[in-house]
């Protein structure tokens, strides 16, 4: 899938989100698992879809949880091929 993802405005936005340590992933009680973007201002959004499609694309990652417990959240990481997306999206701006 990474081949055929363009980097839309709103995908780099979220990868930029990522970067910046904004968005985490849980995993929700009734089953699967929620990406939540926190801003340090405005207010917190569900962005699961959108990072399920970055996921895919091997874009990002998920990091360590937050405490032991499997519902704790995790932060979500750029993996070497988000960054290269992110890098290359500001170099030709």
């Amino acid at each position: 899938m990474t081949a055929t993802l363009k980097p839309t405005p709103a995908r780099l936005a979220l990868l930029q989100a990522v970067a910046d340590g904004e968005v985490s992933v849980a995993r929700q009680w009734g089953g699967g698992f929620e990406y939540r973007h926190r801003p340090a201002e405005g207010p917190n959004r569900t962005v699961t879809k959108a990072a399920e499609t970055l996921k895919a694309a091997g874009w990002i990652g998920e990091g360590r949880a937050d405490g032991p417990s499997m519902y704790a959240r995790r932060p979500v990481e750029l993996t070497d091929a988000g960054r290269t997306v992110l890098d290359n999206a500001k170099e030709n701006q």
